[in-house]
This record gives C-alpha cells, sequence and structure tokens, in this order.
C-alpha cells in the first residue's frame, strides 16, 4: 500500500500526512480491526502475522481481478468505505469490490469473459436500476399527500 501513494492515482498531497504512517493506518484498519469482518461477509482474508492478503472472494468463475490494482483497492478500501455505519459500511465495501473486479476493455483478460456473460451482466444491472427505481418510488409515494401518491402512482405506472 505505500508504494501505491506515490502514484498519482492516488491522489495524496502532503497535507494528507506522512506516507508511512498512512499505509501502516491502512494495514491496521485491515489486518486488525476489519479483518474478521471483511473475511466473513466478503471473503477478504488476512493473515494479520505476515500482513498479507490471502484469500480474495470468487465474485465469477474463473475469473481475478487485476492484480496490478490491488494496493489501491486496498487503499480505497481503507479510505473511501464510511465504516462508522453497518449499511453505508456495506455498500462502501461492496463498490470498492465492484471497482476492482471491474472488465475494463482493452485488457486481454476482458476478452476471456464470454460475450452472453458480459451481455447477462448488463441486462441484469439494467433490470436491478429498474427494479430499485420501482421500489424507491413506492417508497415515497407512500409518505405524500393523496395528490403526490397518485402521481406517483402515474409516473410508476409510465415506467
Amino acid at each position: 500500500v505505500r508504494a501505491v501513494l506515490d502514484a498519482p492515482e492516488a491522489g495524496w498531497a502532503e497535507g494528507d500526512g506522512d506516507k508511512d504512517e498512512i499505509a501502516a493506518f491502512v494495514a491496521g484498519l485491515l489486518l486488525d480491526e476489519k479483518g474478521s469482518m471483511l473475511n466473513t461477509y466478503f471473503g477478504l482474508r488476512f493473515d494479520s502475522a505476515e500482513g498479507t492478503l490471502t484469500s480474495i472472494p470468487e465474485l465469477l468463475d474463473n475469473y481475478l481481478p487485476d492484480m496490478r490494482l490491488l494496493p489501491m483497492f486496498l487503499l480505497r478500501l481503507a479510505i473511501q468505505v464510511d465504516w462508522s455505519e453497518e449499511e453505508k459500511c456495506f455498500a462502501g465495501v461492496a463498490t470498492e469490490l465492484a471497482e476492482w473486479y471491474m472488465v475494463r476493455p482493452g485488457r486481454a483478460w476482458a476478452d476471456m469473459i464470454p460475450s452472453e456473460l458480459r451481455e447477462h451482466a448488463q441486462h441484469s444491472a439494467a433490470e436491478e436500476w429498474g427494479a430499485e427505481k420501482v421500489v424507491k418510488g413506492a417508497e415515497n409515494a407512500g409518505k405524500g399527500t393523496g395528490a403526490e401518491d397518485k402521481a406517483a402512482g402515474d409516473a410508476h405506472a409510465a415506467s
């Protein structure tokens, strides 16, 4: 993690603090404080004694994320996730995992994923987004006046 702080993508500035201290914070947080939770819920297992990552989740059969992005993933996992609230924590970890596992065009291994799987993933994401809109619309519809409920229902029916 220390080495990634030298990369421009890390966005480190002098005001952020000493890079060695940031790396020590990241290691302490992920290995000691959050390691058990990350293993239980996300399949990320750390060896605290060795200071290493020993297991990552298998989100897609026979697919590994770009391991060159691992240091940035660990840094972002430590500093971008809101660890203070359970729902935000789980959403943040999931977001960082998704970013790390994302298939990036132009990579040789991106072509290894069958087109059917890519199409299925795109279709599923579109369905999930649509379902989320319906659920949010229904939740919001129950909060307003009768006129607002009718307008929300009309909007839902139109979508």
